[in-house]
C-alpha cells in the first residue's frame, strides 16, 4: 500500500506515478489516499485497500479531485458552512468537522482556542465536533479535501485555492521548482491582490531570465485562473518556509513577504513597475493625440495607453503582439476596457472581444476591418 496524505492529493501526480512504475508491477489499487491530523490522533478517513482511488470531477473546468476515503470505525465526518454554521448538503464545499473518541481533549493551556476548535456544534445539533480548518465536501460518504480554510484566497468575492495556483505557477516555466511555491493575497489600496512566491531551481539561478520567468507566471495565472498577479518573488533554492512534513507555510510566507525578509533573487510588483506619474500621463496624452483621424494604428495606441495605465507602466513597454494574458489582464479588466473602447469608437462591441482577438494587434486589425479603416 502507498499511503498518500498530501496537501492536496493531485490526480495528475497519481497518474504519472502509476504510469512510470507500471513496468515495475505497481498497481493503481495500491494507492491509499487518506486524511488525518494530529488533533484526531492522526487518521480520520481512508478507503478500501483493494480499490483504486475514487475520483470526482467538479464543475470548475472539470477538475479531477481525489477522494480521501470514508470515516473509520465510530468517527463521524460532516461538512459545515464555516460562517452560518449550517450543515452542508452532499457535494457542497464547507469546513470539515469530525467527532470521535480519538479526538484530543484540547490544546494544552489554551482554553479559548480549545473551546472554539474542539467543542463546536452546528445548527440543529448539540454534539461536540472538532473544527479541522480544512475545506472539503462529501459525496456518497466519500470525503474530498479541497484546501485550508485560512489559506483560502478571496478576490472580488470569488474563492481560489492556493494549491491550484501554486501548481499552475510551478508548471509555467522549467526554471521553477515543483511544490516550492506559495500563493496568498495581501491588501493593496483597500483591495485584495494576489502574491506569488516560488523557488528557482539551483541550476538556473546564475542564468535565469527574470523577465521571461515572471512573464510566464503572469500569463499562466491569467489563463488558468483569470487573475492578475500583483507581485512575484523569485526565491533561492530551499528557502521557502515549510513544516517539518514538507507542507508550505503560507501564513509565514506572507509575513516574510510583508516584512521584506525573504531570501529572494528578484522581486517584481505592479507598484514598483510604475514610472513617474507625470511622465506616464504625458505619454498617454501623446498617444491619444495620435488617435485622430481614426486608424488601425490609432486603435493600437489607444489600447496600449489604457492597458499601460492599468498596469502602471509606460505605453512603450507594451508589446502589441503579446497576448493579453501575458500582462495578466483578468476578465473584469477585459470587459471594462472593451466598454471604454466601445464608447471611444462610437460603436457597440461584444464583451468577449478580448477572448476572440487575444492581443492588441489582433483587436486593432479586427476593428480596422469592422470599421472599414
Amino acid at each position: 500500500m502507498a499511503f498518500i496524505g498530501a496537501e492536496p492529493v493531485i490526480a495528475q501526480t497519481l497518474e504519472r506515478f502509476a504510469n512510470t512504475f507500471a513496468d515495475c508491477g505497481f498497481r493503481r489499487e495500491a494507492f491509499y489516499p487518506c486524511y488525518g491530523m494530529a488533533e484526531a490522533t492522526l487518521i480520520i478517513s481512508g478507503g478500501q485497500k483493494t480499490q483504486a482511488p475514487v475520483i470526482s470531477h467538479v464543475s470548475d473546468k472539470m477538475k479531477a479531485v481525489i477522494g480521501c476515503g470514508q470515516s473509520r470505525l465510530d468517527q463521524k465526518i460532516t461538512i459545515v458552512d464555516p460562517e452560518s454554521l449550517i450543515q452542508c448538503p452532499s457535494g457542497k464545499v464547507g469546513e470539515i468537522w469530525v467527532s470521535s473518541p480519538s479526538v484530543a481533549a484540547g490544546y494544552w493551556g489554551k482554553p479559548e482556542e480549545t473551546k472554539q476548535t474542539f467543542h463546536a456544534s452546528y445548527a440543529g445539533n448539540t454534539e461536540s465536533y472538532l473544527r479541522t480548518g480544512d475545506l472539503g465536501f462529501l459525496e456518497n460518504g466519500e470525503l474530498f479535501v479541497t484546501g485550508r480554510l485560512k489559506d483560502l484566497i478571496i478576490i472580488r468575492g470569488k474563492n481560489y485555492y492556493p494549491q491550484d495556483i501554486e501548481l499552475t505557477v510551478s508548471q509555467s516555466h522549467k526554471a521553477l521548482r515543483l511544490n516550492c511555491g506559495a500563493a496568498f493575497s495581501v491588501e493593496v489600496e483597500n483591495a485584495e491582490q494576489l502574491v506569488i512566491l516560488c523557488e528557482v531551481e539551483r541550476s538556473y539561478i546564475r542564468q535565469i531570465n527574470v523577465n521571461e520567468v515572471i512573464g510566464a507566471i503572469r500569463k499562466a495565472v491569467s489563463e488558468q485562473h483569470e487573475l492578475q498577479v500583483d507581485a512575484v518573488v523569485l526565491l533561492k533554492t530551499a528557502s521557502i518556509p515549510k513544516t517539518s512534513s514538507g507542507k508550505i507555510q503560507r501564513y509565514l510566507s506572507c509575513s516574510h513577504f510583508l516584512h521584506g525578509s525573504l531570501d529572494s533573487i528578484r522581486k517584481w510588483t505592479v507598484a514598483n513597475s510604475q514610472k513617474d506619474s507625470l511622465q506616464l500621463q504625458t505619454e498617454l496624452e501623446q498617444h491619444l493625440l495620435l488617435s485622430k483621424p481614426l486608424t488601425v494604428e490609432a486603435i493600437e495606441h489607444w489600447l496600449k495607453s489604457h492597458i499601460a495605465v492599468y498596469l502602471k507602466v509606460l505605453p512603450k513597454n507594451i508589446d502589441t503582439k503579446e497576448p493579453f494574458t501575458y500582462y495578466g489582464l483578468d476578465s473584469s479588466v477585459a470587459v471594462s476596457t472593451t466598454s471604454k473602447l466601445s464608447e471611444w469608437l462610437g460603436c457597440e462591441l461584444e464583451p468577449t472581444l478580448f477572448w476572440e482577438y487575444p492581443s492588441i494587434t489582433a483587436v486593432a486589425e479586427y476593428l480596422g476591418e469592422k470599421c472599414n479603416l
